[in-house]
């Protein structure tokens, strides 16, 4: 699967957000709440990643060039943010016609409310 370099640079802002936001929400504060606050602050960042990605793709939809495949669009909905996935969707209408594609970002935003709430689990279960 080839990624262009804008692709190549979102991932990596993405992992590395990603990396981030777990670790600050593991060791930064043992209050409950600034937890709460990073795990929030670090799902809307992936999510607005993902929206991202979705009008960036949108974008190339409409300028005729290279477009991101449906199985990155996938990945990006699992594992960084469904509520972006469906957010981008629905703000640049893109791919709302295919029923399957919405059928799978819907399974795979509640994969990743499992997700979420596993990470959640890890982080106040195991660094209290």
């Amino acid at each position: 699967m080839g990624l262009n370099c804008c692709c190549q640079c979102t991932l990596l802002l993405a992992l590395s957000s990603t990396l981030g936001g777990l670790f600050a929400a593991c060791y930064y504060q043992h209050d409950p709440w600034y937890r709460c606050l990073f795990l929030g602050i670090f799902c809307l960042l992936q999510s607005m990643m993902t929206c991202c990605v979705y009008g960036n793709d949108k974008s190339r939809a409409i300028d005729g060039e290279w477009r991101i495949s449906e199985v990155t669009l996938y990945m990006w909905t699992a594992l960084f943010g469904g509520l972006g996935a469906i957010m981008g969707m629905c703000c640049y209408n893109h791919k709302t016609s295919k029923s399957c594609f919405i059928c799978m970002v819907a399974f795979l935003f509640i994969l990743n409310i499992c997700i979420y709430a596993g990470l959640a689990y890890i982080i106040f279960h195991f660094f209290p």
